[in-house]
């Protein structure tokens, strides 16, 4: 006697490769956090205060977020970086030049045949 009962099929299991790049991805997203919170301390963006109520003995930790600093030092590192970039492309169109000059006088001073 053959019996009509199906034997259920295994789950697909998932590719260990899309599982460890999905670990990755959460590392880097937890380290990129991690890396602006300490930034953000460093830099004064954010702090911690704290107060004890003595007849209670309970302690309010209060984080606080200065959004005017935040605001300031990006529009500050904009400006540098405006900079930075100008002064690389001047040196860049500079040397640019200096090449250009010298193989033309290369060319000039190249014996005819």
């Amino acid at each position: 006697m053959q019996s009509n009962a199906r034997v259920p099929e295994e789950p697909k299991k998932q590719p260990v490769v899309a599982s460890t790049r999905r670990h990755h991805i959460r590392l880097l997203v937890v380290v990129l956090v991690c890396c602006l919170v300490g930034v953000g301390f460093y830099r004064g963006w954010f702090a911690v205060s704290s107060r004890t109520e003595p007849e209670t003995h309970k302690v309010d930790v209060n984080l606080t977020v200065d959004t005017e600093k935040i605001k300031e030092d990006a529009k500050q590192a904009a400006k540098k970086t405006k900079q930075e970039a100008a002064d690389l492309s001047s040196k860049v169109k500079q040397e640019a030049k200096q090449l250009q000059q010298h193989s033309s006088d290369q060319g000039k001073s190249a014996p005819s045949q």
